[in-house]
């Protein structure tokens, strides 16, 4: 009787199979590519770190294609060594340097690095490593601080000593992408951006460019362009480190962006390849000739597929600036056009405009800023191109229960001959629906339109409005998912699609279906 006792309380883990699932590799029996993916999403401390596994494992890490620099992983890393600060600088520049020259082969795809403090001299550095390594894709963030960090001159020289193989300073990269650095020298910053050799992408994001006077961005390989023009210690995004004049002569470009003040003396012009472009202007008050400065900017964007406009842009082509009331500029080829406008009269002009000059629009993304509740404004029936043969969908966001946003409905069903579907999103208030089943009077100029309206509220309920819009009447449907667990999302997405309300266990389905002209008696009316 003991003796089977004794056997019951023999470890499992002598059985043979056990013994052999223990003493497999798992992760070493993983596909090399995969283990080589899992390593590209640790920190470079922590990668170097798997040389010490095994002996299978010792020169894994210098074949692992994207490597990943934090200052602040490293100084948890060392702190048991009692370095200061400015000794745990040094020591991570040094293992950036000896991580990146160690390596022979394969090539470095990717390199991140995140520091407290970047300016040219680190860049430079950098950027000589990357073209020794052949790397592809850079990326350097830099923490917003007021204090210039010690650089040691000494791993800096001695990288620098390096021959290099191609004069252009950024070698085989293809994607730079940069956030806060400060660019304190100006003939480098000059001859860095005179030449991007094979550079395909670039981003430049609240880094301080002051010391520059012009910035020009000229190249025939550049196909992505990002400049976020705005000062990294601004939290209202209302000042910018650079306000000279910026020049981009870009040929193959596809996709641009630009976010910051309106620059004097700009230009931007060759770029026939452009497909998608977003221009936020960020200034409130208006110097004198801002209209002739915007001017220059979108004039480039003529033959623009997709485009982004903040509130102020669409203020600028309101008629009461002549150069854009003139009809001046001409969007051809744009096919989808997404604006910033604030519910007044004015910005509802500025977006006739833009209707006028696009005569291919097809899909048209409102979001409402602000709303100014007493703003008077008054549809009326015009012939507008884009709404008699080609524009089809409209999706709002952020929509204001007020006159205004009904007149602004109404323009679009009183014109939009080809018009299907209108979206509207609200997050802030409740939509009142008697005043959309008010529309129904409107002269409709298209044969039927879909209206839906989300409305979400802060407690986490969903609730789904839709009205269809014929010339003979409105019919509705009204439709609501309550707030669901968090599990159980993927019901309420069901419920949304369906026309399903979940409460608990119980299943609903509502369909209510008014006639204009007559009530059923058995379903109450929803108004």
């Amino acid at each position: 009787m003991d003796s089977a006792i004794e056997n019951s309380k023999t470890p499992c883990l002598e059985h043979p199979k056990i013994i052999e699932q223990h003493s497999d590799d798992r992760l070493s029996n993983l596909p090399v590519d995969l283990i080589y993916r899992i390593l590209s999403f640790l920190d470079a401390s922590a990668v170097v770190g798997t040389s010490l596994l095994s002996r299978n494992w010792r020169h894994i890490w210098t074949s692992v294609p994207g490597l990943n620099f934090d200052l602040e992983g490293f100084w948890h890393h060392v702190k048991r060594q009692d370095l200061n600060y400015d000794g745990c600088l040094l020591k991570f520049w040094e293992f950036v340097k000896w991580t990146i020259t160690i390596r022979d082969a394969p090539p470095l795809h990717r390199l991140h690095l995140t520091s407290g403090y970047i300016d040219t001299e680190q860049l430079k550095l950098l950027l000589r490593l990357c073209a020794m390594r052949n790397v592809q894709e850079l990326e350097l963030v830099a923490v917003v601080t007021l204090t210039i960090c010690p650089f040691p001159s000494a791993i800096a020289e001695s990288v620098l000593a390096i021959p290099q193989n191609c004069n252009c300073f950024f070698g085989n990269l293809k994607s730079l992408h940069l956030v806060r650095v400060q660019f304190t020298d100006a003939d480098f910053t000059y001859k860095l951006f005179s030449d991007f050799g094979v550079l395909e992408d670039l981003s430049l994001e609240y880094c301080c460019l002051s010391v520059m006077k012009v910035l020009k961005f000229s190249s025939d390989k550049l196909q992505k362009l990002t400049f976020v023009n705005v000062d990294p210690l601004d939290s209202f995004l209302s000042t910018s480190n650079f306000v000279s004049r910026l020049i981009v002569n870009t040929p193959n470009l596809v996709s641009f962006c630009y976010i910051g003040p309106a620059l004097l003396s700009s230009r931007f012009s060759n770029m026939p390849s452009l497909d998608n472009a977003r221009i936020h202007i960020i200034n409130r008050d208006f110097p004198k000739n801002m209209e002739w400065e915007l001017h220059a900017i979108v004039t480039g964007f003529s033959h623009v597929k997709g485009l982004s406009l903040s509130a102020d842009c669409v203020l600028f082509f309101c008629p009461i600036f002549r150069v854009f009331y003139r009809g001046s500029i001409h969007f051809g080829c744009l096919r989808v056009l997404n604006l910033d406008i604030d519910g007044n009269a004015d910005h509802m002009e500025g977006l006739i405009v833009l209707l006028k000059a696009s005569p291919k629009l097809e899909v048209l993304y409102i979001k409402f800023v602000d709303c100014w509740w007493k703003s008077v404004w008054v549809s009326t029936e015009m012939d507008v191109l884009c709404l008699s043969h080609h524009l089809r969908r409209i999706v709002i966001t952020d929509f204001y229960d007020s006159e205004f946003s009904m007149e602004f409905i109404k323009f679009f069903l009183q014109n939009g001959k080809m018009l299907e579907k209108i979206e509207i999103t609200q997050h802030k208030q409740k939509m009142n629906p008697q005043k959309l089943y008010a529309l129904q009077s409107v002269q409709l100029a298209s044969k039927e339109v879909y209206v839906s309206v989300v409305s979400h509220f802060p407690s986490g309920k969903i609730e789904l409005l839709q009205f269809v819009y014929r010339k003979r009447g409105v019919v509705l449907w009204k439709r609501f998912a309550e707030k669901l667990k968090k599990t159980n999302r993927s019901m309420r997405d069901a419920a949304l699609k369906s026309g399903v309300s979940f409460r608990g266990n119980k299943r609903k389905k509502l369909f209510h279906v008014l006639n204009p002209f007559r009530a059923p008696k058995k379903i109450k009316p929803f108004i």
